[in-house]
């Protein structure tokens, strides 16, 4: 028996017996039954494991071999045991030392908790984000640094965004890093073996670092089991600094409950199957990023962006007048009901998302292409779409 279905025995009497077959060596196979397992599991624990208000003492569960500790006065969810970056990124091989870590609610409040926790701790800094930053992580600062005063001698905490970042920006960090007073690394869009995220590990390893992450966009099949998120501080022993992280996070009633941690949480066999789709992911991305490139005429307004995830690819382009979400809505099904329009990826289908830069010139606008887990012959419906989207471009 694998250790999913070993963790899992108890829910044997909920689950229809579909969802525990997944013996096959087949991937397809294997995915399409953990995802089906994953969306049983997910409506089991909303049903039967629920928090109660008045409870005013500490609860306790075993979950997947990590005790953690509930405490509703406090708002305050722990993992009681001796914590590893590999606890919150599944996979990931380094040997930090973690000062404190937390699951929380989504990924934005682990990364709202950040801000917070330093502008408590050392006052007004400024945000340094070189390669770009997720436009909702940009708000928070912004948010939180409200009616404060910078100067020329305040720190800096450098961002890296895995979501933001492009081919060849990693060549500065290592001056960026050394400048910095701080570190926040958004691992979002990287799985946990990307090279590059190990790389930036390493060159901070003399700096306090703040990981956070959604862990819906790779972490669970494409289930969307649950928003959330995580904030590992890598650092030497801090309690001062991670007392400040557990309140940021407390404050905001930012901790999950126990039926949003997504399971397998320490099953080898999990993050196998989660590195082969986030492979596939990348291999169809990459065909539709050379697919659109050879069409796309080189001309000054209109640019082509590829990142470092290979989760999606964007053509930036100055406005035309055309009504792009109608558009896009029309092109979605030209290639036999394949896309999604969303402001999303790393789900089941290939997606399109348009949006508006409002931090450049003339309000650019931006379509994004997201890749899919799907089969390299559904992909062609995809390439289809494209055709028709270029159309309309050029």
């Amino acid at each position: 028996m694998s250790d999913f279905l070993r963790q899992l025995a108890f829910l044997n009497a909920f689950l229809p017996q579909e969802a525990l077959n997944f013996d096959s060596q087949d991937l397809e196979s294997q995915m399409n039954a953990k995802f089906l397992l994953m969306q049983q599991l997910r409506a089991h624990c909303v049903r039967e494991i629920t928090q109660n208000v008045t409870n005013r003492s500490h609860e306790k569960l075993d979950w997947y071999g990590y005790p953690l500790a509930w405490d509703y006065r406090r708002q305050q969810l722990f993992i009681n045991k001796d914590l590893t970056p590999d606890v919150f990124h599944p996979g990931l091989k380094n040997k930090r030392s973690v000062a404190t870590a937390f699951f929380t609610s989504s990924g934005q409040v682990a990364i709202h908790a950040t801000l917070t926790t330093l502008l408590r701790k050392f006052g007004p800094y400024k945000l340094v984000t070189p390669h770009g930053i997720y436009f909702e992580s940009q708000r928070a600062y912004d948010f939180v640094m409200h009616l404060q005063t910078l100067n020329s001698s305040s720190p800096e905490l450098l961002v890296i965004d895995s979501g933001a970042m492009r081919p060849g920006d990693e060549k500065h960090l290592d001056a960026l890093i050394k400048k910095c007073s701080w570190v926040m690394i958004d691992s979002t869009c990287w799985d946990s073996e990307n090279p590059l995220l190990a790389q930036i590990l390493e060159l901070t390893k003399d700096k306090t670092v703040f990981l956070t992450r959604s862990h819906l966009k790779l972490d669970c099949f494409g289930a969307e089991y649950s928003l959330l998120g995580s904030v590992t501080l890598l650092s030497e022993p801090n309690q001062e600094l991670a007392n400040l992280l557990m309140m940021s996070i407390s404050m905001v009633g930012g901790y999950p409950s126990f039926d949003e941690i997504y399971p397998f949480l320490t099953s080898a066999e999990h993050r196998v199957l989660t590195r082969e789709r986030t492979k596939r992911i990348q291999k169809n991305t990459e065909r539709l990023f050379h697919f659109t490139e050879k069409l796309l005429p080189k001309r000054e307004d209109l640019k082509i962006v590829r990142f470092t995830h290979d989760l999606y690819f964007m053509i930036e382009f100055e406005p035309n007048g055309k009504n792009w979400p109608l558009l896009l809505e029309k092109w979605r099904s030209l290639g036999g009901s394949i896309g999604h329009t969303c402001d999303s990826f790393g789900f089941d289908g290939f997606t399109l998302a348009h949006f508006i830069q409002n931090c450049r010139p003339m309000r650019q606008h931006v379509i994004r292409f997201c890749g899919s887990d799907l089969p390299n012959d559904e992909i062609a419906g995809a390439e289809e779409t494209i055709k028709h989207i270029l159309s309309e471009l050029i």
